[in-house]
């Protein structure tokens, strides 16, 4: 499967030769590199935002070290939610980087059994992880979305919001005031479980599509995991475009 992304980069860059985006869950990088196979470095401002930029472990077969800062414009080590103001919250990194939260886990709601719809699917091994907690870390700055934009995009359009933030993707985006979503947003990418939640208080797949709509964003393209031999996870990476003209 490729990536979710590259039908909007794609569009994006029939239209604008430098571009402005945010990565809420910046992790690995991974987007970035997505986005660097369509445009050159120097032509996208980026601001990177993950809590564990400083997550890293010498120990073979410990938690992947991620030095991501390099490859943003503006790196901010610190997490976002749907807050009214700056706060700080408690951080639980587990032993699957993949799944480091500002959430609690419901565990209850995850099975290795694959035929149960009632539960979100995962490998054994990949429950095992995650409920290995390895490290909590207190105090972990929390912005709304909103106040990020404000201090580092001021002005002109964000072309593209790429939001990875294990269970709070959709809280991420209602931290964002309506005029800024409206008149300046024009990709947003989000990652929601198709049925069951993994998280406390996560919103799935047709929560997440309806919400976006009552903003007048569209579905553009989505990747339904459950649909690729190799993965089969039940849950979906979210394009949506913006309705209005930019």
């Amino acid at each position: 499967m490729g990536y979710v992304n590259a039908s909007a980069f794609a569009f994006l860059k029939e239209s604008y030769e430098r571009i402005n985006v945010i990565d809420v869950g910046a992790a690995r990088a991974s987007f970035m590199n997505e986005l660097w196979h369509v445009f050159r470095r120097e032509n996208v401002f980026s601001v990177g935002i993950d809590p564990i930029n400083h997550h890293t472990s010498d120990k073979p077969g410990g938690p992947i070290v991620h030095k991501t800062s390099v490859d943003y414009s503006v790196f901010l080590q610190c997490g976002v939610d749907n807050v009214g103001v700056i706060t700080s919250r408690t951080f639980y990194m587990n032993s699957d980087d993949q799944t480091s939260s500002f959430s609690e886990l419901l565990l209850d709601n995850l099975s290795s059994v694959e035929d149960d719809e009632s539960k979100f699917w995962y490998p054994q091994d990949t429950i095992d992880k995650i409920k290995n907690i390895e490290n909590v870390v207190d105090d972990v700055a929390v912005y709304p979305l909103q106040e990020v934009i404000d201090q580092h995009l001021p002005e002109g359009i964000i072309h593209f919001i790429k939001i990875d933030a294990e269970g709070k993707d959709l809280e991420v985006v209602k931290s964002i005031n309506d005029e800024t979503l409206k008149s300046r947003v024009k990709f947003i990418t989000i990652e929601c479980p198709n049925k069951v939640p993994r998280f406390k208080g996560e919103s799935i797949k047709m929560e997440c599509i309806n919400y976006m709509k009552s903003k007048n964003f569209n579905v553009f393209y989505q990747m339904n995991y459950e649909d690729d031999p190799s993965n089969r996870t039940p849950m979906s990476d979210v394009v949506f475009v913006n309705g209005e003209d930019l």
